[in-house]
């Protein structure tokens, strides 16, 4: 539908849509996996995360059926949140966000880390655009603004997080 627009309307129709002040949330961290999503998001209003997440998800599964020409839904387990309480458990999840392509095993190397595509990671660690989606200021801010501080902060965990996640699984075979 879009696609089928005149220019100046798709203008003024994308200006809306990417204009923040319009956001119901606050996308800090996120990272796209083949099989799931991460999110650390901050409400902007009242039901402002379940309101966003409830609509993408309706959105996502309405478009693939179309395209599949399928019915039911996509996603088998429903969504899960938790509140976050401290500014540990914050820099703690925004770590294990980001640690995630590593950890499940999608790159071999914690060094390429910055090239995974689905992960706002890059946004933290390198001088980039910024996503009008994600806030890397508000983690970046909790290192004094020091990008290279978080990014030691996140890959010092590295191996620790992976090991976790070998043992989760192993735990399944016992």
């Amino acid at each position: 539908m879009f696609r089928r627009l005149k220019k100046q309307d798709k203008e003024r129709y994308s200006h809306l849509v990417n204009n923040a002040q319009f956001f119901y949330i606050n996308i800090i961290v996120y990272c796209l996996m083949p099989n799931h999503f991460h999110l650390l998001i901050r409400q902007k209003i009242d039901e402002g995360i379940i309101r966003t997440v409830a609509t993408t998800l309706d959105s996502i599964t309405r478009y693939y059926n179309i395209k599949k020409q399928r019915k039911g839904p996509i996603f088998l387990t429903p969504f899960r949140s938790r509140r976050i309480l401290s500014r540990e458990d914050f820099l703690h999840v925004s770590r294990y966000i980001h640690l995630n392509p590593y950890s499940a095993g999608l790159i071999a190397e914690i060094e390429h880390l910055t090239k995974y595509r689905f992960n706002s990671f890059r946004n933290y660690v390198l001088s980039m655009k910024k996503d009008i989606i994600d806030r890397p200021d508000l983690i970046l801010k909790k290192f004094g603004g020091n990008s290279e501080k978080y990014k030691q902060f996140v890959l010092d965990h590295a191996d620790y997080q992976k090991s976790l996640e070998r043992i989760k699984y192993t735990k399944k075979w016992i």
